[in-house]
């Protein structure tokens, strides 16, 4: 014959209840602590809270908010700077506006405003992490890798093509000015600076192709490419220095994508 306890009935309700209550404190705890930090932090990355006013200088784009804060995190795990957080920032800030006051007060030479403003100086932060970083990985990049990256992006360093055209400027259907000209890799600077816009139409055209625009003037023009020659490739000791700014600003963009892939985001912006 089967035996039943009252009294152990009365302890397992008990427990039940005890139980059933610290389940309730969790449960609510945890949405307490989670909108508490909303109100401070609407963006958690990786650990690191981003405030409103970051997110603000960022015109509220999210992606480009955490785009910065793994900057950050990322430099600060590298031992490149110290860990980024928005109040050690506000103190930076006020410390760099009341030195330049003081240079300013001195009359000695100061570059860029007597005061930042807090989005400013946001940016320069950014960028000089940033900066420490691509500084970093050229330190580690071997020559091997960069003559790779020169071979596969050989556009990038291509002489400038000598273009030979015909210009003609016409005004009621009259032919009133009109000339031979040449662009090379000796003039193309003296002659950017004088009219960008003329020489970027110039170096569209191919070979017997031709642009006309109207001036504001009333004036027609047109140009007329007679000839175009192939100007070849610039060798790797030429633009050493530009493969490797190249290189190095295209695996910080891979490994910073791969970095936020990889982030743990809390969002509780309100969509």
């Amino acid at each position: 014959m089967k035996r039943f306890s009252i009294r152990g009935k009365k302890l397992n309700r008990k427990k039940q209840v005890v139980i059933g209550g610290i389940v309730l404190l969790l449960f609510f705890g945890f949405f307490l602590i989670k909108n508490l930090l909303a109100v401070e932090y609407p963006l958690i990355v990786d650990g690191k809270g981003i405030t409103q006013e970051e997110i603000r200088f960022h015109n509220h784009d999210i992606d480009r908010a955490i785009r910065s804060r793994v900057i950050f995190n990322w430099a600060s795990k590298e031992g490149l700077a110290d860990e980024f957080s928005y109040e050690t920032f506000q103190k930076s800030l006020k410390t760099e506006n009341k030195e330049r006051k003081e240079i300013k007060q001195k009359g000695e030479p100061l570059y860029g405003p007597v005061e930042f403003t807090p989005m400013q100086y946001y940016k320069r932060q950014l960028g000089e992490y940033e900066r420490s970083l691509k500084d970093h990985m050229m330190k580690r990049v071997e020559k091997k890798e960069l003559y790779e990256f020169y071979k596969t992006h050989q556009e990038n360093f291509k002489e400038v093509d000598t273009v030979c055209a015909e210009y003609t400027v016409r005004q009621d259907g009259r032919e009133i000015y009109k000339e031979s000209v040449i662009l090379d890799k000796n003039n193309i600077r003296a002659k950017m600076e004088f009219d960008e816009e003329f020489v970027n139409r110039l170096l569209l055209l191919e070979e017997g192709g031709k642009v006309i625009w109207s001036t504001a003037q009333g004036e027609e023009k047109e140009l007329y490419c007679t000839s175009r020659e192939d100007g070849g490739y610039l060798s790797y000791e030429e633009v050493s220095g530009a493969v490797l700014e190249q290189c190095i600003a295209n695996k910080f963009e891979v490994e910073l994508q791969k970095r936020i892939s990889e982030s743990n985001v809390w969002n509780f912006m309100k969509k």
